[in-house]
C-alpha cells in the first residue's frame, strides 16, 4: 500500500526459459522463441527433446534437436503436453495432455509419425509419466484429493498402485525402471515432505532427503545429478553411485544442501541446474528470465 493510503503497489511480471547444451565447445543456446524447458536427452545421446511454447500455440509443444548437426523439428506437431518421457527402445515416447475437460490423460507416440498417438484408457486425472523398461509406464494418478503412485500396461490394461500409500508428486525414474522418487509425506511433524526412493518392484522405501531436492540420474544411470531449488544456490551435485542405476550414499539424519555436499569428495559441482545429462561433458539445462512491471492501483 502506498504511503498515503489511497492506492496499491503490485507488480506483473512474465517468466521465460531457454533451453542450454554444454558440450565440447562449451555452452549453446537451443532454443530461441516463446520460453522453452524440461529437456531431455535421448539414450544414446544423439538427440535433445524439449518443451517449447513459442507464442503460437495454445500450450507447450515438444520439439527435438539433432545434437550432431543442429537440425531441429517438432517432435510432436499439432500435440501440447504437460510432460513426458523417453521410452528405452527410442521408438515411443509417453506423455500427458489436458482432455476437452481439462483433466490430465496419458499418451503413447511412435517417433517416426507413421501412426497416430493414441490415449491411454483412464478413469482418473494422470500425469508425470514415465516409461519403463520392459514397456509399462509410470506415472501419478490423481484419485480425487489423494495423489497415487501407479503402474499400467501400454495398451492400459494391469493397471496396479505401486505403493498403497498416497504420494504427493513423481520426481524421476531411475533409467533401469527399479527406483520412483517421489515426494511424500515424512515421519513427523517436523517433516512434513520428503524426497523418497521407492523400489518399483517392492522393497522398503529408502529417504534420500528431507528437504525438497530434485533428484535425478543421467541417461545411462552411471551418476546421480541432485538440485536444490533454494536460492542461491544454482548448482548441480554430481554423486557416484553404489550401482549402475542405483542410489548415491547420502545422509539422511539432517537435510541435505550443497554444502554438505560439497564435504563430499565423489561430488561434482555444475554451476546449472541440469535438466539432463550424458555425462558431465554434455548436459543440458534451462535459463530462466523474469521481468516485472509495477502498477498501482487506486483505492476506492
Amino acid at each position: 500500500m502506498a504511503a498515503d493510503g489511497k492506492s496499491l503497489i503490485t507488480s506483473v511480471g512474465t517468466e521465460t526459459g531457454t533451453v542450454w547444451i554444454h558440450d565440447g565447445n562449451g555452452e549453446q543456446q537451443i532454443s530461441s522463441e516463446g520460453s522453452a524447458g524440461a529437456a531431455l536427452f535421448s539414450a544414446d545421446g544423439k538427440k535433445l527433446y524439449y518443451m517449447m511454447d513459442n507464442g503460437q500455440t495454445q500450450g507447450y509443444e515438444l520439439w527435438v534437436r539433432d545434437v550432431a548437426s543442429g537440425a531441429t523439428e517438432r517432435a510432436l506437431p499439432g500435440y501440447t503436453l504437460h510432460d513426458y518421457d523417453l521410452c528405452a527402445d527410442g521408438k515411443e515416447l509417453a506423455f500427458s495432455r489436458a482432455d476437452e475437460n481439462g483433466h490430465s490423460k496419458l499418451w503413447m507416440a511412435p517417433l517416426n509419425r507413421r501412426s497416430s498417438p493414441r490415449q491411454i484408457p483412464s478413469t482418473s486425472i494422470d500425469d508425470s509419466v514415465h516409461c519403463l523398461p520392459d514397456g509399462d509406464l509410470l506415472f501419478r494418478a490423481i484419485e480425487g484429493e489423494t495423489n497415487f503412485l501407479e503402474r499400467v500396461h501400454a495398451d492400459g490394461s494391469g493397471r496396479r498402485k505401486v505403493i498403497p500409500s498416497h504420494i504427493f508428486d513423481l520426481i524421476n525414474v531411475s533409467p533401469n525402471g527399479k527406483w520412483a522418487l517421489v515426494q511424500a509425506r515424512g515421519g513427523g511433524d517436523e517433516n512434513a515432505a520428503s524426497l523418497t526412493a521407492v523400489p518399483v518392484e517392492g522393497g522398503d522405501p529408502v529417504t534420500v532427503c528431507l528437504n525438497f531436492c530434485i533428484p535425478g540420474w543421467d541417461v545411462r544411470g552411471e551418476s546421480m545429478y541432485m538440485t536444490f531449488f533454494v536460492s542461491p544456490d544454482q548448482n548441480t551435485y554430481v554423486l557416484r553411485l553404489r550401482q549402475a542405476g542405483g542410489l548415491a550414499e547420502l545422509p539422511t539424519n539432517a537435510p541435505l544442501d550443497g554444502e554438505m555436499l560439497k564435504k563430499t569428495k565423489a561430488v561434482v559441482v555444475i554451476p546449472h541446474h541440469v535438466d539432463s545429462a550424458v555425462s558431465t561433458a554434455l548436459y543440458a539445462y534451462t535459463v530462466t528470465s523474469t521481468r516485472r512491471n509495477l502498477y498501482r492501483i487506486p483505492l476506492p
